[in-house]
This record gives C-alpha cells, sequence and structure tokens, in this order.
C-alpha cells in the first residue's frame, strides 16, 4: 500500500471515532507526532491515545495535497469539534519505507469556512 494523503487522512479520521488499528499500521514505532502550535511532542503511544481521547465527536474532511512523494506530504485537511467549530489544519508528514515518522501540525486555524 502506497502512503498518501487520503490513506494516512482516513486512518486518522477512522482513529478519531476508536478505531486506531490503521492508524497504528501506518506509523513507524519510533513514530513522533509535533504540534508546532504548542510545542507539544509525542511518540506513538501517548499519540494514538490523545488521537482517541481528543478526537471524541470530532470529523475531519476537505483533504488537500499540497505537496506528496515517496518521502513526504503536505496538504490541509478541515476539522469540525463537537461543539460545531471548523479548524484548518496544515500538516507535514515525513515518510519512510512506507510508514509514516513524523507528523507535524503547523497551523490550525479557527472559525475556518
Amino acid at each position: 500500500m502506497s502512503l498518501n494523503i487520503n490513506t494516512i487522512l482516513d486512518a486518522w479520521s477512522e482513529a478519531i471515532a476508536g478505531k486506531i488499528d490503521k492508524l497504528s499500521n501506518i506509523t513507524s514505532d519510533d513514530f513522533i507526532f509535533v504540534n508546532q502550535s504548542s510545542n507539544e511532542i509525542m511518540k506513538k503511544r501517548a499519540f494514538l491515545e490523545w488521537t482517541i481521547k481528543s478526537g471524541e465527536g470530532q470529523k475531519m474532511f476537505d483533504y488537500k495535497s499540497i505537496y506528496e512523494n515517496e518521502d513526504c506530504l503536505v496538504g490541509t485537511n478541515i476539522i469540525t469539534t463537537i461543539d460545531n467549530v471548523n479548524y484548518k489544519v496544515m500538516f507535514f508528514a515525513k515518510l519512510q519505507n512506507q510508514m509514516m515518522t513524523e507528523y507535524h501540525v503547523l497551523a490550525r486555524f479557527e472559525d475556518y469556512e
């Protein structure tokens, strides 16, 4: 399976709904998640737990690819919270051997419509 924006964000969308298998299977054992806004860094296990906990009631959609190759993905998506607030997220994902090794959230714009 080739990793692309849809593969990664579909897996993430399932994870926020409580189904982490796909996201876990495409993240490397040494995976790190970095939130550039809060300077928060999480390793794989903490990231998966946080995704389930913080994702409750959220929905992801409107995936846009800015750049994709076998080493990285750059794109945006919209997240709607349980309170129906929309956020536009820009991300960078580092890939190696068909696994995601890093995911950086670069921006989050509140009330995006």
